[in-house]
């Protein structure tokens, strides 16, 4: 085992929560600030190593294994066999290090939920992505209630952080939500509110990947925000230049 890998894995109770987004954004933000990142795409027919973003412009295909940035430490694998192993987390640390990077991020496919408590054994921290609608509300108690079971197993420590998407921090139903949310697993922190507007959903209907990084805009705040909370839990530090 190598302690020195981190895995982050991004999961949903549903299908159009912006995990990918949040995926992306949060990769985006270590890679910049010098923290090597894999990204790992379990989805069979592929969704976020397929995804024609403005983002990974920089990406090309000069590995094996999938695509690399060629400015910052960032590298995109389909990886689809990984959730069929009984163990992923040996299986993610090893592409890990085969490519150079200290963070893992899954971009965990809603169909894969089954899946979620086999990466939770070695994930050190959970990112809900959580639609602010009523589809979310009725759907979302028997996910949470699955992370808090996974984290109070033995031998668990995992930290769990909610990104929630589709209103104004203080909006009712954001704090309705919070709500929900805090019925069912205590402590939880909600750390970001990504807003989304009509244009950025239909790029993503459309297949293509909207930029998430144009400095200044809320959702570059919000995933500045949460990439700060992450490199906090994980004592992440960039190193430093010879």
């Amino acid at each position: 085992m190598t302690p020195d890998i981190q895995i982050v894995v991004v999961c949903s109770h549903r299908g159009g929560a912006w995990k990918s987004s949040v995926s992306a954004g949060l990769a985006l933000e270590l890679a910049r600030g010098g923290i090597a990142v894999v990204i790992v795409d379990p989805a069979k027919a592929g969704g976020l190593s397929t995804f024609d973003s403005p983002d990974f412009r920089g990406l090309s295909t000069d590995h094996g294994k999938g695509r690399s940035h060629d400015r910052y430490p960032l590298s995109v694998v389909h990886l689809p066999e990984v959730l069929s192993s009984e163990r992923p987390g040996p299986e993610l640390r090893s592409l890990a290090m085969e490519l150079g990077a200290a963070v893992v991020i899954v971009d965990l496919p809603t169909a894969a939920s089954a899946e979620l408590a086999s990466l939770l054994r070695d994930t050190h921290v959970a990112i809900a992505t959580v639609p602010v609608d009523a589809v979310s509300f009725r759907a979302l108690p028997p996910f949470l209630e699955l992370l808090k079971e996974q984290r109070t197993m033995p031998g668990r420590s995992f930290a769990v952080r909610a990104a929630i998407v589709g209103a104004e921090e203080q909006s009712p139903r954001m704090k309705e939500l919070g709500r929900v949310i805090g019925e069912h697993l205590q402590p939880i922190l909600l750390r970001a509110c990504l807003p989304v507007d009509e244009e950025y959903g239909a790029l993503i209907a459309s297949g293509s990947f909207p930029p998430v990084q144009d400095p200044g805009t809320p959702m570059a705040l919000a995933l500045e925000q949460l990439e700060g909370e992450v490199r906090s839990i994980l004592s992440l530090h960039a190193p430093v230049p010879a």
